[in-house]
């Protein structure tokens, strides 16, 4: 602790890092969530406390706030998986289910089995009566995590839902 102090050779934003990994991890979302945007202040170019800016201020119920760190992550690792899907997550969030959907599926262009991302289209497509596109998504979801929670609530769904003949004409 004392190393991490005294030392000169590290610089301010990575202490202040620290210590709000510190304040996160304990749950104390509040202050970790002025530590990170003061790391940020001192190097705003700290991939790691814009994600973690995101995900505080997501859980702090600041949706715009996570929104822009989410992107401030991505647009300096673009690569980054999980920064692209909490954007998604929280765009979605804010009701942009067109830019959502959009984040969500170059999710999966990199990561074809990425449960959350299928799950999420699945529920965004549901909710906007794609009813297709949705089964398709939550099929993949039973066969990546069949017992888990994603799965369980895949299959429900389409159980609800399954796909039934149109009705005849009466006559």
């Amino acid at each position: 602790h004392s190393i991490i102090h005294n030392n000169p050779a590290i610089p301010p934003a990575n202490l202040l890092w620290v210590r709000a990994l510190s304040a996160h991890h304990q749950g104390e979302t509040a202050r970790a969530l002025e530590l990170y945007k003061a790391a940020l202040e001192q190097d705003p170019e700290l991939f790691g406390a814009w994600y973690n800016l995101g995900l505080v201020s997501k859980s702090e119920g600041d949706l715009a706030l996570s929104q822009k760190a989410f992107a401030r992550a991505l647009k300096l690792r673009p690569t980054w998986v999980d920064a692209r899907f909490m954007l998604g997550v929280v765009v979605h969030k804010r009701g942009d289910d067109e830019r959502a959907t959009e984040l969500l599926d170059k999710v999966l262009e990199v990561q074809p089995k990425h449960v959350k991302a299928h799950y999420l289209l699945a529920v965004i497509h549901a909710n906007s009566g794609k009813r297709g596109v949705s089964r398709t998504h939550f099929e993949h979801v039973l066969r990546l995590d069949g017992n888990g929670e994603f799965g369980r609530q895949a299959r429900d769904w389409l159980k609800k839902n399954e796909r039934q003949a149109p009705p005849m004409p009466v006559r």
